[in-house]
């Protein structure tokens, strides 16, 4: 697995670098890397929603492969509030890549694409809070 840090520092790295680098590594079965070039693609580029949605597509894989979900010390790090938006988002991200049947944090990474005015992103995280709502059996209240 690469760097815990490496999926935050995308800035020096282009979105379509990112992409492109995340898409070869998932395809090899390297989910974990792919996560973090995925996460650095949309660090580099927030409203990229190829990049949202090859991330979504790999955490299904990884989910398929039967790989362990974040540890509870990742995933309390990760909840933690922080000052930026967009690292909400991007944290948000990457918890619903280790496990994405978890409706709140799609809908941390809606109020966060909506904060951020994301016009690609944020449609899209509408129809999967809702088609996720619609599979629950236990819905969530409607957006």
């Amino acid at each position: 697995m690469s760097d815990d840090n490496a999926w935050q520092d995308g800035r020096s790295q282009t979105a379509s670098s990112c992409l492109a680098r995340g898409r070869s590594l998932s395809n090899e079965g390297r989910y974990d890397e792919a996560i973090d070039s995925f996460l650095a693609a949309i660090n580099a580029d927030p409203d990229l929603l190829e990049a949202h949605e090859a991330l979504w597509e790999t955490a299904l894989l990884r989910k398929a492969a039967g790989e362990p979900a974040l540890g509870l010390f990742e995933t309390m790090k990760l909840r933690r509030p922080t000052g930026s938006e967009k690292q909400r988002l991007l944290n948000a991200l990457k918890q619903l890549a280790y496990d994405p049947t978890d409706f709140e944090c799609v809908s941390d990474a809606f109020q966060s694409a909506t904060k951020l005015e994301l016009t690609h992103v944020t449609p899209w995280l509408t129809k999967m809070l809702r088609k996720m709502n619609a599979d629950s059996s236990k819905p969530e209240p409607s957006l």
